[in-house]
């Protein structure tokens, strides 16, 4: 009897061994590759030139309601600056001294509840200029034989500012964090007559390639608010591209735009008067060498 079971658990084994599939010779598993790392950090060098320029630009419209009354306003305000760089002296480290001269600088007010345009052209525009910077101190001087305003002074060199939103460390396309955007909205938000309480969140989406050149390309959504006089609140919301160009190492082009909104309540002594605003805001930058602008403009003649 036991020869019969040990037959029949053999022929069991055998024909299990004989209906199991065959094991395929499976490829070997293909190596991922790893996403490319960037180090990207703003470099300016001794002795480079650049030529670039700055637009702020917003449209408010402001209700204000007293009781069954209400008046409307309409405010647009754009500000531009064009202007030439030499980098008089300049480390890996981040110290540098910048000799500005402003092509042109101007503000261009419009209100139509008053019926009146103006143009308010800045002291600076022909003069010369020096910005000394270290991390995050900043100093401008001049000869000029006047004050610079307070606004004019603290945006002077705005777009150096954007080298403070990149990582320390290694980033990948995809990559997305809060940027430190403290200085920038320091230096923007008193044209929009806003607070400068901000957050910015970056994305880094891609690495293009134009003309033979490779540039990184970020995305920003960033507000900032606070209050716009002692009664009114401002918030302002940008979102859009920027280009870090990987053989100059620095920010080419800023492209962004969005809303601005203002609320609040004037106190007066017999009655509160009930204020809202809406609009739209952007913000426009743009630099390059200056020997590419003269061949480019060379080139259109």
């Amino acid at each position: 009897m036991w020869r019969v079971c040990l037959l029949l658990l053999c022929s069991a084994t055998l024909l299990q061994a004989d209906d199991a599939p065959k094991a395929a010779s499976e490829p070997a598993a293909a190596k991922k590759k790893k996403p490319k790392q960037y180090t990207l950090r703003q470099e300016i060098r001794s002795g480079d030139r650049f030529i670039g320029s700055n637009t702020i630009k917003f449209d408010l419209k402001t209700t204000y309601k007293l009781g069954n009354k209400e008046r409307k306003t309409y405010e647009q305000v754009e500000r531009t600056e064009r202007f030439r760089d030499v980098v008089k002296q300049a480390s890996a480290r981040g110290p540098m001294e910048i000799q500005r001269t402003y092509q042109k600088k101007y503000t261009k007010v419009r209100d139509d509840d008053r019926g009146r345009a103006q143009i308010d052209r800045s002291p600076l525009q022909g003069h010369e200029l020096t910005i000394k910077e270290n991390l995050r101190s900043r100093r401008v001087r001049s000869k000029l034989p006047f004050t610079i305003p307070p606004l004019v002074r603290k945006s002077i060199g705005v777009e150096m500012d954007w080298r403070d939103i990149l990582p320390r460390e290694p980033i990948q396309v995809g990559d997305r964090w809060q940027a430190d955007a403290e200085s920038i909205a320091a230096r923007l938000a008193p044209y929009f007559d806003s607070g400068n309480r901000s957050k910015m969140i970056v994305t880094f989406e891609a690495i293009e390639k134009v003309e033979g050149v490779e540039r990184a390309k970020f995305y920003v959504d960033w507000k900032f608010e606070g209050m716009r006089d002692r009664e009114l609140f401002a918030k302002v919301r940008l979102a859009g591209d920027l280009y870090f160009d990987l053989e100059m190492k620095r920010f080419t082009l800023i492209d962004l735009a969005g809303t601005i909104k203002l609320e609040g309540v004037r106190m007066g002594k017999a009655h509160h008067e009930i204020v809202i605003g809406t609009g739209e805001a952007s913000y426009k930058s743009s630099v390059q060498r200056a020997a590419v602008a003269a061949a480019a403009e060379a080139e259109s003649k």
